[in-house]
């Protein structure tokens, strides 16, 4: 019997054990090349591993896929982060400490000092305090975001020693609908450009990717989340979709349908104005400076501002004034969540002040004289 050779076509006899030396020939045992020993080894063997290398290539890319989801789903089944990334950094407590005259008020307090982060419990009157200076950017639920070297870290209020970080190699901030806004520097192209990414607060993603327009700013807005604010203008907020466009001016403070705005003449005079889509209103705020920093309730009902340390107040339906009985502030006031109260920093970061929402003192908290180091910024934030 004799088969013939793939490569030259000359008959091979099967029966001579040297018959098959420098020719291809086509049996049950794999064949080599011409000029080559004709190997004994069957050629399931060798096909085998290439078969197994398929298979687990055709798994990886349908365990990739699954994983991605489709866009009805992606809320639901959140893509994880790397857990390397989640947990290369974390936050160390360096001490918790009792504040007795901080309890019974309810809610909870952040702010950074010289000694680090500050979590007051102004329920329990405990504060615990991180070795680490990262400044606080927002509370939504019970969850705290903190950031410090393009690093921002999870704090759980309810259990400050159960500590995670968000990221090792960006920064972030809450939305309005308690989801993350997670940036990343991108160094191809040029310029590098940003990245923003909708997170949930457990750290899976929300939608795709995308890059921000070169030269954009970003600002967070408290209690409505980051927003970005392109070079030829206009305010967008995050969307799992994309940004979205808030405003065609500045935005600086927002509030269900209630918005203050910075909106610019053809001279470029500047000024703040209220704009209030519900009522299908805007009307300038002419009893506040042009260069205050304001802070709206998430309830949309009332307005404090900030400039050359003093605070003013108004109440957006009559326009009656807030009165505050200690209005000297280091900064901005922060709204707790639910409207009922407001806080600000006084004193050269000494002192914690907490009024409800109509300006009426609930406490003037001396830090220093509680034990407590005093804040050597003034942002603060609040809890409801």
């Amino acid at each position: 019997m004799s088969r013939t050779c793939a490569t030259c076509g000359q008959d091979v006899a099967s029966g001579d054990p040297g018959a098959g030396v420098g020719h291809e020939v086509a049996t049950d045992t794999e064949a080599v090349a011409h000029g080559d020993v004709v190997a004994t080894r069957p050629r399931r063997q060798r096909v085998l591993p290439f078969l197994t290398l398929g298979v687990v290539a055709l798994a990886a890319a349908l365990w990739f896929m699954s994983s991605r989801g489709g866009d009805e789903n992606v809320d639901d089944v959140p893509v994880p982060v790397d857990e390397a990334e989640l947990s290369e950094v974390s936050l160390s407590v360096m001490e918790t400490r009792e504040v007795t005259a901080a309890s019974g008020l309810g809610g909870m307090a952040s702010y950074l000092s010289n000694e680090g982060l500050v979590l007051l419990n102004l329920e329990s009157g405990d504060a615990t305090i991180f070795a680490v200076q990262a400044e606080p950017v927002g509370m939504t639920g019970r969850l705290l975001l903190t950031s410090a070297d393009d690093k921002t870290y999870r704090v759980d209020t309810q259990n400050p020693q159960a500590l995670t970080t968000l990221s090792a190699f960006g920064s972030a901030a809450p939305t309005n609908i308690s989801r993350i806004v997670h940036l990343t520097f991108e160094p191809s192209g040029s310029p590098g450009r940003l990245s923003a990414t909708i997170m949930s607060l457990d750290g899976g993603i929300i939608g795709e990717a995308f890059l921000l327009p070169v030269g954009s700013g970003l600002a967070t807005i408290e209690h409505f989340g980051m927003v970005m604010m392109p070079a030829d203008g206009g305010t967008y907020e995050f969307t799992r979709d994309g940004p979205n466009l808030l405003s065609e001016h500045r935005v600086v403070a927002v509030a269900d349908d209630v918005r203050v705005e910075v909106q610019c003449d053809e001279t470029l005079a500047c000024a703040p104005y209220l704009v209030d889509e519900a009522r299908g209103g805007t009307r300038p705020l002419d009893e506040f400076a042009s260069r205050s920093e304001f802070s709206l309730s998430p309830d949309g009902t009332r307005l404090l501002s900030f400039a050359d340390g003093q605070l003013l107040g108004r109440e957006l339906d009559d326009s009656s004034p807030i009165s505050i009985g200690s209005p000297e502030s280091d900064g901005p006031a922060t709204w707790s969540r639910d409207s009922s109260r407001f806080a600000w920093l006084s004193d050269d970061g000494r002192v914690l002040n907490l009024a409800d929402q109509d300006g009426v003192e609930m406490a003037r908290l001396d830090l220093r004289s509680l034990g407590l180091p005093a804040a050597n910024r003034p942002t603060l934030v609040l809890s409801s």
